[in-house]
């Protein structure tokens, strides 16, 4: 029996073990930079207009340098040839950018008049949570050019649409309008932000476009839609087990809360981890707001310590809100122990909190140091592929379009609705999908239940200390 080239990629992974991403004899052989961070830079990044902010090449949406930006005024021009040599000066000089490998696959496509399967995603791909975006291309990057370096899906090409939104509402809803009219995109992956998946659900259940985030955890969005899936555990979940390890294994029977009531994901995790704390015997002894950019005085985290606290969540999305909250618990209340969500498993956290965020603990759904041979090999392959670690953002949105591509190489003529259909029934009709963030089944509502890791900060690194499977 003949294999697809897709067909070989996955009996590839399964050869390795578990469900392991294989080894990638095809890929570029680049000198390995000083990058300690894949997903960090610090290089320019543009600013969001009023109208939607989509690129295939053209613009330059995250990290500029000079390669990038030739790169993108010759696609822009039609000028296939010279972006390809720009876009593999970009990243020849940058090996972690995942932007510029998805625009040198893009053109190639282009160039060669190669078929293919449209696929976009969505997130804040600059400004303030930027890095976010980055982790996520990464992850996209690594596949696209893992399926189409093997000739595609059945000849088929995987080409990529980018949308920056920013994580805000403002920029989801024109990105979310500009992508469904687009009839060759079949899905997209993201958003990242929950607020900003919420604000755009609607725009694709209205147009029949599936949307898939892997990163976006607010309970809200379980019954956002028939065409809305996630491949990241609810913030349900994820504040139960949170919850349940501060309480029964910290030993934290008094804690503090501060969210942002204007942040669905915010409000999605403190209200759960309220939840679940309390009915285990614990007390929350005071709830605080915070902007989306705090400052935090010293005198909030002292009210939340006198009033017995042994602990605080900060229920944030920005680095920025967890380094204020542990900057002022070392000076003002230092035995309280720090626990946050998965949002904040962010390399900024470490990067600017420094010192400050010693001994925090941070869940999240993937690490690259579990031991598990499906995440340790797909955690190889990343860091052979980039130079440097990946991140639970990269390995879910790998996940996303592994997944995507299996169901094309199966359903070739697949059309949006189809698609939709077909996903639907992954793990029930159809078996489960297996990656290296674990097994994916959508429940009838597009939930998964998948593991949460927590995470300490230790010597400036996130370090896993317990798994649960939720």
């Amino acid at each position: 029996m003949k294999l697809t080239p897709l067909a070989k990629v996955i009996l590839a992974l399964i050869i390795i073990g578990a469900v392991g991403y294989g080894v990638w004899n095809n890929r570029d052989k680049l000198p390995i930079k000083d990058l300690k961070l894949p997903f960090s830079s610090n290089q320019t990044t543009t600013e969001q207009s009023n109208s939607p902010v989509i690129s295939t090449g053209e613009k330059v949406l995250g990290v500029t340098n000079e390669y990038k930006t030739a790169g993108a005024q010759a696609y822009k021009d039609k000028n296939y040839e010279n972006a390809a040599v720009e876009f593999n000066k970009a990243v020849s000089s940058k090996r972690n950018d995942g932007e510029a490998y998805i625009y040198l696959q893009n053109t190639n496509i282009m160039m060669t008049k190669s078929p293919y399967y449209k696929i976009a995603t969505a997130g804040s791909f600059s400004g303030k949570y930027g890095q976010k975006g980055e982790a996520i291309l990464q992850g996209l990057a690594y596949v696209q050019k893992m399926i189409n370096s093997q000739g595609g899906i059945g000849g088929k090409k995987l080409f990529i649409v980018i949308g920056d939104d920013q994580s805000t509402t403002e920029g989801a809803i024109p990105v979310a309008k500009e992508l469904v009219k687009d009839k060759e995109i079949l899905a997209v992956i993201g958003h990242i932000a929950s607020s900003a998946t919420l604000a755009a659900a609607p725009i694709y259940e209205a147009n029949q476009l599936t949307m898939i985030s892997s990163s976006s955890g607010s309970p809200a969005i379980t019954h956002a839609g028939q065409y809305i899936f996630r491949v990241i555990p609810s913030d349900d979940a994820n504040g139960k087990i949170l919850a349940s390890y501060v309480f029964k294994n910290l030993k934290v029977k008094k804690i503090g809360i501060f969210k942002d009531s204007a942040d669905q994901y915010s409000q999605g995790l403190a209200t759960v981890f309220s939840s679940q704390f309390t009915s285990l015997g614990g007390k929350v002894v005071d709830t605080k707001e915070f902007s989306t950019i705090p400052v935090i005085n010293l005198s909030a985290v002292q009210a939340i310590a006198k009033a017995g606290a042994e602990g605080v969540l900060v229920a944030g999305s920005a680095a920025a809100q967890g380094i204020s909250i542990a900057d002022a618990v070392k000076n003002s209340a230092p035995n309280l122990k720090v626990i946050s969500g998965h949002a904040l498993y962010i390399y900024e956290l470490l990067t600017e909190g420094k010192a400050s965020v010693e001994g925090m603990y941070v869940s999240s759904p993937w690490h690259a140091k579990v031991n598990k041979p499906e995440v340790q090999s797909y955690a190889k392959d990343f860091n052979d592929f980039f130079g440097g670690q990946a991140n639970a953002r990269s390995a879910l949105a790998s996940d996303v379009l592994f997944l995507i591509a299996s169901i094309l190489e199966k359903n070739p003529d697949a059309d949006r609705q189809m698609l939709m259909t077909k996903l639907s029934e992954v793990g029930t009709k159809s078996p489960a999908f297996e990656g290296t963030t674990g097994t994916t089944a959508f429940d009838k509502n597009g939930d998964v239940v998948k593991p949460i890791v927590i995470l300490q900060i230790k010597s400036n690194n996130f370090i896993p200390i317990a798994v649960f499977n939720g």
